[in-house]
């Protein structure tokens, strides 16, 4: 570990030159009470040398750039009195998310961009063939190119980043389900218990729409279009989740969840209410609004490469007289349906979109057959056209002969003249009074898929027809508050503590240098005062502690020493080991062989890698008599990663970089100290 050690070791100077003894191993600087937060920005995988800019929500703001460090880390000083939105260049075929952040305070925050690959879906519409060639009126181009209806998108570049997740009452993901089974989750255990009581959900990442007169474009990149469907109060959230299930209302939460029968006979605004009840860790619950329905209808159009979404998934419950009981199709996979009855229900990635019952579309009214639609959060939705924008104006009641193009309303009729056969192959209903919008229905047969919609429901009334959905909206991993705590190391030989500032929530992350005592061996740090009970190095902390110095009186040897490594692959750093040597015996000193031609003769230590892999760490434990050998192999690699690379967490230690980056920065320092007390040459 001779890099590492040297790193720490500046550490421990510049700090004792410094800051009183006070060694810090994370990015802790104090925003200025001139309401400026800071903002560590991390990338996954890691890249150096990426511009990462933070774009102000509001137009009040110039936006504000930093560049990655080697470990892929940049910093970022941004006001506390606006919504910032943080993106990373594209790295070839890579693009970063965009993420949104709120500072509430003066402080210190951390943040991932993870960077996956890019993809830009398109589907190319021929008005001509709308209406006499409809099974060629939509086709795949750019990264759609050569795709195949429906078997494609069992999985791609969006779909599989798509996830069935079950939520607890609180708002935590328990678990991801088997796209194919509902009733088990990913590992294959049993799921039955938990989706009849928590809210099932289908997790779209952000999307971003375009369109042109002639096509209409899905991506996950930025720069290409606008996130209706994840946008609610002006903040991009990660995710879209959307209830798999339709809404019963149960507990006073309109819930998504199987074996239950829809909920009807409740206004909208109950219905809004009722959805607003769920927790949701870092997002907000809602009925679906009129972009999220929209964003879901583009899937399906995508999926088919038709708008015939019955003749291409199945006709689902419309020719009915009831709603259909929430669960029927867990186990049949993402697709499921008949083209010849009108009273099963349909699956297209969530049950029931089409047929059953009817379910409202929330934050949205049609006023004089105009279509105004928010993003708003519950508390601001109206059933008025106020906090709404003015989107575009549709036909008459019929078949629509023409759509409109535009990014956030393609595929809304706004003249008649198609059929159940030709165009959007759905009905469409309007009037010319102020209405709330309703889509599906049991009871409109071959008229009745994912673009039929209803505009002439009264705002206030509830119809024995008609339910809801519930979605979700939300980060799955928000900006966090960067905490610390301190560790104390007591001498025990007269010197002042030494004291480490350490994030929580990870281990020990910089061990000052093995103290001294003339006349004694260092043993080792304790955890008491009488030093019988020796710390543990995998201890993570999370509150201030105090260690304490061990010592035995020096010997003169007469027996060879017993060398007992405790070596761990870190839970705090990418690609690195946590080491001590403390339960070794009759030692005078030790050597550490990492495998990669570092060592150290520290005691405890840690030590980076610069690559994952699987590593022989020798210890060597010497005395006047002789010494003893042992050595054991560790398997490094990024921390939240199995070794085979899948992840399992959180893609990126976050505090082993900073820690890295502040050793590199300490070590500088300390060089250029110490050349100018004329200890070293530079």
């Amino acid at each position: 570990m001779r890099s590492n050690t040297k790193a720490m070791m500046a550490i421990v100077m510049v700090a004792i030159l410094f800051s009183s003894s006070m060694i810090v191993c994370t990015d802790d600087s104090d925003a200025t009470s001139t309401g400026t937060c800071t903002l560590i920005v991390s990338t996954s995988p890691y890249e150096s040398g990426i511009m990462i800019t933070a774009d102000s929500v509001t137009s009040s703001y110039s936006d504000v750039t930093a560049t990655t460090n080697s470990q892929g880390v940049a910093t970022l000083n941004l006001s506390c009195s606006t919504m910032w939105y943080i993106y990373g260049a594209q790295v070839g075929d890579l693009v970063s998310q965009l993420r949104t952040f709120d500072p509430q305070s003066a402080a210190t925050y951390s943040l991932t961009l993870n960077y996956v690959e890019r993809f830009v879906y398109t589907l190319t519409f021929n008005s001509t063939n709308f209406s006499s060639n409809p099974s060629e009126a939509l086709t795949y181009a750019a990264d759609a190119a050569g795709f195949t209806s429906v078997t494609s998108w069992t999985s791609n570049a969006l779909i599989d980043y798509c996830y069935y997740g079950v939520f607890a009452s609180d708002g935590s993901l328990i678990g991801e389900l088997n796209p194919n089974n509902l009733t088990q989750f990913v590992n294959g255990t049993s799921a039955s218990s938990y989706i009849t009581s928590n809210n099932v959900m289908w997790c779209i990442p952000t999307l971003y729409i375009s369109s042109t007169s002639t096509s209409l474009t899905i991506s996950n990149d930025h720069t290409t279009g606008i996130a209706y469907a994840h946008t609610i109060d002006s903040y991009i959230y990660e995710f879209y989740g959307l209830g798999v299930y339709e809404g019963s209302v149960l507990g006073g939460k309109l819930m998504s969840v199987s074996g239950a029968t829809p909920t009807t006979s409740t206004t909208r605004s109950t219905f809004r209410t009722d959805a607003a009840n769920n927790n949701v860790d870092n997002g907000v619950a809602m009925q679906w609004n009129f972009y999220q329905y929209q964003l879901y209808k583009y899937i399906v159009l995508f999926s088919g490469e038709s708008f015939d979404s019955q003749g291409t998934f199945g006709n689902g419950n419309v020719g009915g007289s009831s709603a259909t009981t929430t669960g029927t199709l867990n186990t049949s996979g993402m697709f499921f349906g008949s083209t010849s009855s009108t009273t099963a229900a349909v699956k297209c990635y969530i049950e029931n979109a089409w047929g059953s019952v009817y379910e409202f579309v929330d934050d949205c009214v049609a006023s004089a057959r105009v279509i105004y639609a928010g993003q708003n959060s519950a508390a601001s939705i109206t059933d008025t056209t106020s906090n709404k924008t003015s989107l575009v104006t549709i036909s008459s009641s019929g078949y629509p002969g023409a759509i409109s193009t535009g990014a956030s309303t393609f595929g809304i009729g706004t003249a008649t003249g198609g059929s159940s056969s030709t165009c959007t192959f759905d009905y469409q209903y309007s009037s010319t009074g102020t209405y709330l919008l309703v889509v599906g229905g049991w009871s409109l047969g071959v008229s009745a898929g994912v673009s039929c919609l209803s505009a002439n429901g009264s705002v206030s009334s509830s119809y024995s027809t008609v339910g809801s959905r519930l979605a979700y909206v939300y980060d799955a991993d928000a900006a966090s508050l960067v905490t610390t705590s301190n560790i104390t190391f007591e001498s025990n030989n007269g010197a002042d503590p030494t004291v480490v500032v350490n994030n929580n929530g990870s281990t020990i992350c910089v061990w000052p240098s093995d103290p001294v005592k003339t006349g004694y061996v260092f043993t080792g740090w304790f955890i008491d005062t009488n030093c019988t009970t020796l710390f543990d190095i995998e201890t993570v902390i999370n509150a201030d502690i105090t260690l304490y110095a061990g010592y035995e009186v020096s010997l003169v040897f007469q027996t060879e020493p017993s060398a007992v490594a405790n070596v761990t692959a870190s839970t705090s750093f990418d690609n690195a080991i946590s080491c001590s040597a403390a339960s070794s015996t009759n030692y005078s000193s030790v050597i550490w062989d990492f495998g990669d031609g570092s060592t150290s003769t520290a005691i405890y230590c840690i030590h980076m890698y610069g690559e994952p892999g699987t590593y022989t760490v020798t210890l060597t434990a010497v005395n006047d008599y002789g010494s003893d050998v042992t050595s054991e192999e560790v398997t490094v690699h990024t921390v939240g990663s199995n070794v085979d690379g899948t992840t399992t967490g959180s893609e990126l230690s976050l505090f082993g970089i900073v820690w890295y980056v502040w050793a590199i920065i300490a070590a500088v320092v300390a060089v250029i100290v110490l050349a100018k007390m004329g200890v070293m040459p530079l």
